[in-house]
Parts: C-alpha cells; sequence; structure tokens
C-alpha cells in the first residue's frame, strides 16, 4: 500500500523520488518513539523503516525545565537533511526500493542525527 500523498512528504535522492511520513508511539516514561517510513513515489515497492529515533515532550519538561538550560538532544529535530542520509545509508546496505517484499529495517539513533 502506498503512503498517504496528502499526509506525506516528498522528498528526491539523487534520481528518485520518494515520500516519507513521521509519527509517534508514547511511552508510559514521557518518551516518543518517532516512527518513520519511506517509500518510492515511482515504484511503490517495499517501504523503508526507521526505527530507535526517541525524544520528549518539550511542554510536559517544560515546568521541570523552567530556569535550566535545556538539554537539546532530549528534544531532536529531524529535518530532511537527516531522512535523505538513513535512505542512502538504507540504499547502501541493501534496501531495494523497486520491488515489493518484506519493509526494510533500519535501525538508527538519536546520534545519527549529528550528520
Amino acid at each position: 500500500m502506498a503512503l498517504n500523498k496528502s499526509k506525506s512528504r516528498p522528498i528526491s535522492v539523487g534520481e528518485n523520488l520518494f515520500r516519507y511520513i513521521i509519527s509517534i508511539s508514547w511511552h508510559d516514561n514521557g518518551e516518543f518513539n518517532f516512527n518513520i517510513t519511506v517509500q518510492s513515489d515511482e515504484y511503490n515497492g517495499c517501504k523503508l523503516l526507521l526505527k530507535g529515533l526517541v525524544t520528549r515532550d518539550f511542554w510536559l519538561d517544560f515546568s521541570d525545565n523552567i530556569g535550566e538550560v535545556i538539554n537539546k538532544s532530549n528534544y531532536p529535530t529531524i529535518t530532511p537533511k537527516h531522512i535523505a542520509a538513513f535512505i542512502n545509508q538504507a540504499l547502501n546496505q541493501g534496501w531495494d526500493f523497486t520491488s515489493k517484499g518484506k519493509d526494510f529495517t533500519l535501525k538508527v539513533s538519536n546520534e545519527n542525527l549529528n550528520c
């Protein structure tokens, strides 16, 4: 099934056009997992699933942070530059976006966002 064009964002990597969507899933400890899914816009093949990125909700922590220096690593920002780097990493590890089949999972971490 293709990613919904009205809810996903386009990104171009090399000569290929992809679409990606970012969602979060909540945990009891106040952390959220980023769920990032990428798929070729042209081929509609297997998806790339990025797993391992974690954030916190700044507004839940806001009252605890008053008067303190905020540790921005707890609240990472994911940019299209990061998505493109993850796509290239997945391609280098064997993701074939042109064929249908099992989704390709790429394990990443917040440290990967320093690229």
